[in-house]
């Protein structure tokens, strides 16, 4: 069964059958439930995995922000695998289970001793690394693009309400100025009961 599973991995694709039964009995084979955290960015580790059934996504900055989801990644990917290059082994993302895994587990003295045995295996890793930074940088396009595209139109709504806020200052202004007008030819003994000229004001009585 594991070795089945591991022939499928992309990266193992063309190791002989001979190195996929000799990792198939001296790699473990772990497990994880939905939602649970396989490894946190930061943590340092020796360990990474390689997905053999689920799916898992790839997240920055967990729990703040700032956070956001780098990826989803399926059956035949690598898990950690930044680790094994970051400096003090760090890793550059938390790795959270979107549905039950199955994984193997390799460890960095693991994956040596593979590229020993297979030293063809290292250009397959550079390959997969390098679509890796690659989606990466794609996603941070378009992380900052719509970023800007909010900004745009914050500003925009920002322009709207600062030029309505100017009309209502004009408009009160205006009003402010007819009061006065009003105010001054207005006779100051104007009676508001005053209908005809044939009648007089009883103020003036």
């Amino acid at each position: 069964m594991n070795e089945h599973l591991i022939s499928q991995v992309p990266i193992f694709a063309s190791l002989p059958p001979g190195e996929i039964k000799h990792l198939a009995n001296s790699l473990r084979v772990c497990e994880f439930t939905e939602g649970e955290i396989l490894f946190r960015e930061g943590d340092i580790d020796p360990h990474f995995y390689v997905l053999l059934e689920g799916q898992v996504e790839v997240v920055k900055k967990l729990g703040t922000p700032e956070e956001r989801i780098l990826g989803v990644r399926g059956e035949g990917a690598f898990l950690g695998e930044m680790s094994l290059f970051s400096q003090g082994g760090q890793h550059t993302a938390t790795v959270r289970a979107i549905t039950p895994l199955t994984l193997l587990e390799m460890t960095r003295a693991d994956f040596d001793a593979l590229l020993h045995r297979q030293p063809a295996l290292a250009y397959d890793l550079v390959r997969l690394l390098s679509r890796r930074l690659e989606q990466s940088e794609n996603i941070t396009i378009l992380d900052l693009k719509e970023k800007n595209r909010q900004l745009t139109v914050a500003y925009q709504e920002l322009q709207a309400a600062q030029a309505h806020v100017i009309e209502k200052e004009k408009l009160e202004h205006e009003l402010d100025i007819a009061r006065h007008i009003q105010q001054s030819i207005l006779p100051r003994d104007f009676c508001p009961t005053h209908l005809s000229p044939a009648v007089e004001c009883r103020n003036r009585l």
